[in-house]
């Protein structure tokens, strides 16, 4: 009897620390959200206009030196064409970089589909 008692007091913390673990990472994932929805707000209507409308050379050099955070934002909002266009003529390692940032942001964005 002492040793299934001894057993469940195991399982039982094994359980409790799972749980914690799991609100970890729960707390880690809203803070991923978070951030990508301040992205999302810097990337300001006006200021992606002002990118779209941009030949896509000249918007190249600018994201060269914008912020990751803030290239990521306005990527995200122009249409396709134009930030695929602006990424052609970047260097290849910065459009890989900023690609991949932006391709983990949008799978950690809620789709409204259970996965």
């Amino acid at each position: 009897m002492a040793a299934q008692e001894t057993r469940l007091r195991e399982l039982e913390s094994l359980i409790k620390r799972r749980g914690e673990e799991l609100e970890a990472k729960k707390r880690e994932l809203e803070a991923v959200l978070e951030k990508y929805e301040a992205l999302l707000k810097r990337a300001d209507e006006n200021l992606v206009t002002v990118y779209s409308k941009m030949k896509p050379d000249v918007a190249a050099a600018q994201f060269a030196v914008l912020d990751d955070d803030v290239a990521i934002a306005v990527l995200s909002r122009l249409n396709p064409k134009a930030s695929s266009q602006i990424l052609s003529e970047m260097t290849a390692s910065r459009g890989a970089g900023l690609i991949k940032k932006l391709a983990a942001y949008s799978s950690a964005k809620p789709s409204g589909k259970p996965q």
